[in-house]
Parts: C-alpha cells; sequence; structure tokens
C-alpha cells in the first residue's frame, strides 16, 4: 500500500512539475515579446538625442518650422510648380517662310544691318532662298489667307532688295550720282526698283510692282513699313520673315521702332520743329488714304495733317499735345541713301 502511494504521488509530482514547467517556458516567451514591443514603443516615442529638437514657434531652433505645416497644408496636396513655357516653333504655310526666318536670322543684325561682303561669299543660300519664292505654285497661293499673302509679298520684297545688292556688291558708284547719293548706296544702281526683274512664282516682277501687289491686298499702312529699301532711312529689315499668323504684331512692332528711333519723329523743343522721317513722303499715298480724315489736328493742311495722325499712335502723349500748335514747323529729315551695309 505504501508503495502504491508512494508511486501515485511520484506520478502527480511529475505532473505538476511538467505543468509548471511548460508554464514557464512558453509564459515567459510572451512576456518578453510583450516587453520588447513595449520598449520599442518608448524608443519610438521618445526623440533621438542626436537629432535637433524642433522648437516651438517663436523660439531660435536650428530647424525652421515648415511653412507647409505651419499652414496646416499636406506636401502632398500642393501644386507642382509649372514647368517653364517652351516657346512654340511658328506654324509655316509653306517651306519659303521657313527658309525665309532661317536666312534672315542668320544675316541680319539687331540693327537691321546686313554684312552684305560675308553674305557675297555664301550667296548659295540667297539663290536656294529666291528658288523658293520662284517656286510657289500661283494656285496655292490664292488658297492662302490674306494676311499670309501680304506676309510673302513683303519677304518676297526685302530678299530680292538684298539679291539685287549682292549682284552688284561691292557697289561701283557713279561719279555723276556721287553728287546726289552717297558712294555706297542703291542708287548707284541703274534704275534698282523699275527695271531690276526677279522671279517670283514663275513671274518676273520688279520691286515697285511687288509693292504695288501689296497695296492691292491690303490697306493697311503699317505693311508698306514692312518693306526694306536697303537705305539708312527706310524701315529696318527684321532678323525674322513676316509670317501671316502674326503678321499684325510684327507690323505693330516694326512701325512703332521706326518712329521712336533715331530715323523716325523727333520733337525739338529748343528749335519748335517736328522733324518726321522721310519714309512718310515715300509712302505718302498709303497714309493719306488711311490717316487724312482724322481732324484732331485740323489747323494743319491735309497732307500733314495725315502724318501727325499716323505719328500720334507711337509718339508720347507730350509731344502729341505740341501736333497742335502751329508755331511748331513741321521738317523732313533728307533721306539718307546710305546702304544698309555693316561695312560702312
Amino acid at each position: 500500500m505504501y508503495k502504491i502511494l508512494s508511486y501515485n504521488n511520484l506520478v502527480v509530482f511529475t505532473l505538476i512539475f511538467a505543468i509548471a514547467a511548460a508554464t514557464i517556458l512558453y509564459g515567459g516567451q510572451d512576456s518578453g515579446t510583450d516587453q520588447a514591443q513595449g520598449a520599442s514603443s518608448e524608443t519610438a516615442a521618445e526623440p533621438d538625442a542626436s537629432e535637433p529638437t524642433q522648437t516651438a514657434q517663436g523660439d531660435t531652433g536650428d530647424t525652421p518650422p515648415d511653412p507647409q505645416e505651419k499652414s496646416g497644408q499636406n506636401p502632398e496636396d500642393s501644386e507642382p510648380s509649372p514647368e517653364p513655357e517652351q516657346q512654340a516653333e511658328p506654324e509655316y504655310i509653306h517651306v519659303v517662310f521657313k527658309d525665309c526666318d532661317q536666312f534672315l536670322s542668320q544675316h541680319v543684325t539687331d540693327d537691321g544691318l546686313i554684312d552684305y561682303a560675308n553674305l557675297r561669299r555664301k550667296r548659295s543660300d540667297l539663290i536656294h532662298l529666291m528658288k523658293d519664292f520662284g517656286d510657289v505654285d500661283i494656285i496655292e497661293f490664292a488658297e492662302w489667307e490674306q494676311d499670309d499673302q501680304v506676309a510673302f509679298w513683303i519677304n518676297a520684297h526685302n530678299i530680292s532688295a538684298i539679291k539685287l545688292i549682292i549682284d552688284n556688291y561691292p557697289i561701283e558708284p557713279s561719279r555723276f550720282k556721287l553728287f546726289f547719293y552717297p558712294a555706297n548706296s542703291i542708287m548707284h544702281i541703274s534704275s534698282p526698283r523699275t527695271k531690276k526683274y526677279f522671279n517670283i512664282m514663275g513671274t518676273e516682277y520688279t520691286l515697285d510692282e511687288m509693292q504695288e501687289a501689296i497695296a492691292v491686298l491690303t490697306d493697311n499702312t503699317k505693311a508698306f513699313f514692312g518693306l526694306c529699301y536697303a537705305s539708312m532711312s527706310s524701315p529696318p529689315i527684321r532678323k525674322d520673315a513676316y509670317i501671316g499668323s502674326k503678321l499684325e504684331k510684327q507690323l505693330e512692332a516694326q512701325l512703332k521702332a521706326f518712329i521712336k528711333s533715331p530715323e523716325g519723329v523727333d520733337v525739338n523743343y529748343s528749335e519748335r520743329k517736328i522733324y518726321l522721317p522721310p519714309a512718310f513722303k515715300m509712302f505718302k499715298d498709303y497714309i493719306m488714304k488711311s490717316h487724312s480724315t482724322d481732324l484732331r489736328f485740323r489747323a494743319r493742311d491735309t497732307e500733314t495733317r495725315a502724318y501727325l495722325n499716323l505719328a500720334s499712335e507711337y509718339v508720347e502723349p507730350q509731344d502729341t499735345i505740341l501736333f497742335t500748335k502751329v508755331n511748331f514747323d513741321i521738317k523732313f529729315r533728307k533721306y539718307n541713301w546710305l546702304l544698309n551695309d555693316t561695312n560702312q
């Protein structure tokens, strides 16, 4: 009996010991996990001593407050900065506009001058461009918008004028004409605007005929100030080709720059004179047609009134007031026929 009880007690004791051991073993692991998680939570909550702590608003700390946090804006919700706007390439309705644009940008200075000596050595560019003007189909041309047609004729006129100079460069002056024109002048070429012909759309045109073609298309006086007469007193040639889609903007900028230039309109207070550019007289018929009916300067004669009406659109307001003063004389500058050449 004693042996049986002892044996039973031993079995019970063994079971109790096994249960206690298991409890200690597995319970200790769970407790260690909980402690590790708690320790990591406390560690995450505490700031790192190696990093500067963010100071309250108004304190002077090393790290300035984030303006987006200050405003309550989420950085992810903020709009991205716009990318720089890229200037779109002009839309050319025909290759002649693109080639003309490239040619002028390469051979015309910011002042509207041309290095004819250098261009003469690179005349293949000019020959290629003139071929473009000759190859334009007249039926296709007839389908273009009016502004495209006007832009085409202005470009054709100006490139043909350059071609005329290159064909005669360096210009040999006439002894007789030296009494009237400088040695380096287009006027030493015999009948430059009426007897020299250029192939445009398969037909021969003079410079004057091209100008007349523009007059048939438009009454816009500004169009004629886009024409370059290869001289210092004429409106300068631009570094870019005229294009129909932006023609009005180009012509407006061209006329404004010309009137404000040294060759343009000048109100001289000390001499009590108003100096007008001789180009006004060259384009008299067009200016009279578009600007003679405005009676703001009724004290002046009809022709002078038309010139002043045009000039008043671009000069300073205080100068416009003096246009009404009849005691301010109107004077035209002498035309400067010196070639628009960089090699003077």
